[in-house]
C-alpha cells in the first residue's frame, strides 16, 4: 500500500525528473564509450554507427509501441535532426581531443542555452534566481576554457561550446515536437536517420583508408559501436518533451 501511495504522489514533473536523472546517466555511459573507442575508429564513424544503429533500435521500439512513421511536421523534425546531428559530431570530436570531463561539461552547457532560448521564445520573464543561475554557469565555462585548456585546445574547446549551443537549439525543437504531440519514439527516429545520411558519405571515406592495428575489425570496435549506441539511443528515448 505504501508503494501505491509513492507512485500515486508521483507527479508527471516528478517522474520526468527522474527519467532525466536516468537519461543523464545512460548519455554519461556513451561519452566513456566513445571515449574508450576513439583509438579505434574517427569521431565521424562514431557517430554513423551510433546513428545508424539507433535508427534500427528506435525503429523496434516504434513497431512494438505500434507508432507510425506518418508526421505532418516535416520541418521541425528536420530542424531537430539538423541541429542535432552537427552537435553530436562536435561532441564526439571534442571527446576524442579534450579531457572527457572538460568535452562533456562543454557540452552540458546546453541546458543553459535551452533556458534562454526558452525565455526568448515563450517571452518568459528573467527574475533574479534564474539570470543569477545563467551567469555562474556561464562564468564557469569561461573558467574552464581558460586557464584550464592549453592554448592548441582552445579552437577544441570553442567548438565543445557551439555543440552545447546546438544541442540547446535541438532541445528546444524536441519541446516544441512535443507540444505539437510528436511521441518520443518517433522524435528520436527522424533524428537518428538525418544524423546517418548526414554521417554516411564521411564514415565510409574512413572506411576506405588502410586498416592498421587501431583500425582492426576487433571485436572490440564492434563492442564500443554497440554501447555507444544503447546507451545514447535509450537515452534519448527516455529524456522527457
Amino acid at each position: 500500500m505504501a508503494g501505491t501511495g509513492i507512485a500515486t504522489r508521483m507527479t508527471p514533473k516528478i517522474t520526468g525528473s527522474l527519467w532525466m536523472l536516468v537519461a543523464g546517466l545512460l548519455f554519461g555511459c556513451m561519452s566513456v564509450f566513445v571515449k574508450l573507442g576513439a583509438p579505434h575508429f574517427t569521431h565521424i564513424e562514431l557517430v554513423f554507427y551510433r546513428s545508424f544503429l539507433g535508427l534500427l533500435l528506435v525503429y523496434g521500439i516504434m513497431r512494438s509501441q505500434h507508432v507510425s512513421l506518418a508526421t505532418r511536421h516535416w520541418r521541425a523534425h528536420l530542424w531537430r535532426g539538423l541541429s542535432g546531428s552537427v552537435a553530436l559530431a562536435l561532441f564526439f570530436y571534442c571527446i576524442t581531443v579534450l579531457p572527457l570531463a572538460t568535452a562533456v561539461t562543454l557540452n552540458y552547457t546546453a541546458p543553459m542555452f535551452l533556458t534562454l532560448f526558452t525565455m526568448l521564445v515563450y517571452k518568459d520573464k528573467f527574475h533574479l534566481p534564474l539570470t543569477s543561475a545563467i551567469t555562474v554557469g556561464f562564468c564557469g565555462v569561461v573558467l574552464l576554457l581558460h586557464p584550464t585548456l592549453q592554448r592548441d585546445q582552445l579552437l577544441p574547446g570553442l567548438l565543445g561550446l557551439i555543440s552545447g549551443f546546438l544541442a540547446g537549439v535541438a532541445y528546444l525543437n524536441v519541446k516544441q515536437l512535443g507540444i505539437i504531440g510528436e511521441p518520443a519514439p518517433r522524435v528520436v527516429f527522424y533524428f537518428s536517420m538525418i544524423a546517418s545520411i548526414g554521417s554516411a558519405p564521411f564514415a565510409m571515406s574512413a572506411w576506405n583508408r588502410p586498416l592498421n592495428s587501431q583500425r582492426s575489425t576487433s571485436p572490440i570496435r564492434y563492442f564500443f559501436n554497440s554501447a555507444t549506441t544503447a546507451s545514447d539511443s535509450c537515452g534519448l528515448s527516455l529524456w522527457p518533451k
